[in-house]
């Protein structure tokens, strides 16, 4: 069982366990994957940041036969302009909702990946109208 270095979207979170939580990430290299990250619900967490939905985020994670489980994680981007307009925020939830949904388990998608980034980008800088983004994202 070696460490892998990634970064990834995280497009959902689930509770698990009592402090734990089940993330789905689309990473850079391994498309999208579940990812069981311990202690992430907890109230003073180191890695709760980084495992939030909309967060870009590098993380080591070790892999056993049956998932991943998350070692470390430190947020790269975590698009806080979003927060600002319920409207914007909605439509990235929109965003990572169709991402989830189009890309399949464990297949490289780097294209999707990029994607995701810049129309949240762009959502949380509010540098285009949002209905453009959208359009474009479909």
């Amino acid at each position: 069982m070696s460490d892998t270095v990634l970064k990834g979207l995280v497009l959902r979170t689930a509770d698990y366990k009592e402090s734990s939580k089940m993330l789905t990430v689309l990473t850079d290299s391994m498309g999208k994957i579940s990812i069981s990250a311990r202690g992430a619900a907890r109230l003073k967490s180191r890695i709760a940041a980084a495992c939030q939905p909309m967060a870009f985020s590098e993380m080591t994670v070790s892999e056993s036969k049956e998932r991943f489980y998350l070692k470390e994680a430190g947020t790269l981007e975590l698009f806080t302009g979003l927060t600002a307009d319920l409207k914007n925020y909605a439509l990235g939830c929109y965003f990572l909702e169709l991402l989830d949904a189009s890309c399949p388990e464990t297949v490289e998608e780097p294209e999707a990946l990029s994607l995701g980034l810049n129309a949240l980008w762009l959502l949380s800088e509010g540098k285009k109208d949002p209905r453009i983004v959208k359009s474009a994202f479909e």
